[in-house]
């Protein structure tokens, strides 16, 4: 009769550890949102992507990372767009990288980054025109103006 003494306490004992277990994961969830409201939301998605490795059977904080890492991302694309344009293409390839980092796979960033290389390409060739222009060399600056608007037909400029 002695082989067995606590095993009236071993359900017990199992509901106290789910309780345990329970509690922590609802003040890892709580912290990384006060992170996110009081601080710098880049570093607390970072933070709940690290609790999220940590804790991978933990779905409530895999959602509220899946849910801040959306709510983010949007944001950013958004800011990107808004600085693209108001003439500030460094801010928006600043913010396109920023999305990558978060969702490498995100196509509307990618998109951005490479409209964004696109307009640094075609004002570099504008650019050389002008000067081709200028020293007379027609023909230079005519090949290069044909090449601007052959990637973009509407560019006044060309």
């Amino acid at each position: 009769m002695t082989a067995y003494p606590n095993l009236p306490f071993r359900p017990l004992a199992l509901v106290v550890v789910l309780t345990l277990a329970g509690c922590a994961s609802t003040q890892l969830v709580e912290q990384s949102r006060q992170e996110f409201a009081t601080g710098d939301r880049r570093a607390a998605l970072q933070h709940l992507e690290q609790l999220v490795k940590e804790n991978p059977r933990n779905s409530e904080l895999k959602s509220d990372f899946y849910r801040q890492r959306d709510l983010l991302i949007v944001e950013d694309l958004a800011a990107a767009e808004r600085a693209r344009t108001d003439g500030s293409p460094d801010e928006a390839a600043r913010l396109y990288r920023e999305v990558l980092q978060f969702d490498p796979q995100n196509s509307r960033a990618r998109a951005g980054l490479d409209d964004l290389a696109g307009i640094q390409r075609r004002q570099a060739r504008l650019t050389e025109a002008r000067a081709a222009f200028t020293k007379g060399n027609l023909p230079v600056a005519e090949s290069l103006a044909k090449a601007v608007l052959a990637e973009a037909p509407g560019n006044a400029a060309a």
